[in-house]
């Protein structure tokens, strides 16, 4: 996996601005948490969804201080212009900024196997079809991360889908994806089992 001050580096070099990253496997002590955190733990289905949630809890909690927000999780909503999480196979990433005029912040990992073929009409755009129809199994967890990260940044992600956001170069390992007058930039990395993909929205 990549390691948070690598990811933190490269995201603020890319992107001019301070960017704090943690990547993790730990699962949150319970015992830890907030009274609210407890009863929404509580509220998960599965011991499974309680594992994971505390997973999330884990990179969370510690990127929290740094951007001086509470660390009491309920209390965050998202899309959050500052700050996402993702988590994927025994791992967790989140990453945050508290640098001024940015307006969304993404992030998506996915350690997993790449969708099939047949799928990729439900993430992507008509126009981008032909050209990653033949494209390697790995292109495409790519793009999905790329799309997903894009979407997890777009403060006005509730009104829209991941087939919005269309891609120049789906190899590029960072890029600009434009809607309307905004423009999303991201960058992605190639980790072991998969791919992370982070993003931003400037205002």
């Amino acid at each position: 996996m990549i390691d948070a001050a690598t990811l933190e580096q490269t995201l603020s070099k890319g992107w001019g601005l301070r960017v704090r990253a943690v990547v993790t496997d730990k699962v949150y002590d319970a015992k830890r948490l907030t009274p609210a955190e407890q009863m929404h733990l509580t509220g998960l289905s599965t011991p499974k969804r309680q594992t994971s949630w505390l997973l999330g809890r884990s990179a969370l909690k510690e990127l929290l201080p740094a951007l001086a927000l509470s660390e009491d999780t309920t209390l965050l909503r998202f899309p959050h212009p500052k700050l996402s999480l993702s988590h994927s196979g025994g791992w967790a990433v989140a990453i945050g900024t508290d640098a001024p005029l940015v307006a969304g912040t993404g992030v998506d990992l996915e350690l997993r196997a790449p969708p099939r073929v047949e799928t990729a009409r439900f993430f992507m755009s008509p126009d981008e079809l032909p050209r990653l129809e033949k494209a390697p199994p790995k292109t495409l967890l790519r793009v999905w991360t790329i799309k997903e990260a894009v979407f997890k940044s777009d403060p006005d992600n509730a009104t829209t889908s991941v087939r919005a956001y269309r891609l120049q170069d789906p190899d590029a390992p960072a890029g600009a994806i434009s809607v309307g007058t905004r423009t999303f930039r991201y960058q992605t990395f190639e980790v072991p089992g998969g791919f992370l993909t982070a993003a931003l929205l400037k205002s």
